[in-house]
């Protein structure tokens, strides 16, 4: 689990230091940025870059990479943002999967997931089959007793 986290930790710093090249072309270009691109820009940094987006609420009309510091600096909390969160969601898995056996009760094995569709499909062909198989050997029986009979 602790790669995983790693994992994760790694890619949050890495869509930092993106968003972080990101703002810092739209700063060079400032005057001549549509206003809809720089909102796209806020939105998208605070669904996936918290950290920068909070690092730049005391000057939001200034530059959106104000320096190196600050790339580090919000590289380096968003990673722990995205470790945070994914050892969150590992919990809640963990926690949601524990709970499921208890409250299937005693049923059967396969009670408590659900079947996909194509298992449903199978499991009408071979109802049908089988049935079919019982009408045709009560038919089968009902012909060799006549034929018995002449």
């Amino acid at each position: 689990m602790k790669n995983r986290t790693l994992h994760f930790a790694v890619s949050g710093a890495g869509v930092a230091l993106s968003l972080s090249i990101a703002g810092r072309l739209m700063d060079g270009a400032a005057p001549a940025i549509p206003l809809d691109r720089q909102l796209f820009y806020n939105w998208l940094s605070l669904i996936l870059s918290p950290a920068s987006f909070l690092l730049r609420l005391r000057d939001p009309d200034g530059p959106v990479v104000p320096g190196l510091f600050f790339v580090g600096v919000s590289a380096a909390l968003n990673a722990l943002w995205y470790a945070f969160a994914f050892s969150v969601y590992i919990s809640l898995a963990r926690k949601r999967s524990a709970s499921l056996p208890a409250a299937a009760g005693g049923a059967e094995p396969g009670a408590s997931r659900r079947d996909s569709p194509s298992e449903r499909l199978a499991d009408r062909y071979e109802h049908r089959l089988a049935a079919e198989d019982s009408n045709a050997s009560g038919v089968e029986s009902a012909v060799f007793t006549e034929s018995a009979r002449h």
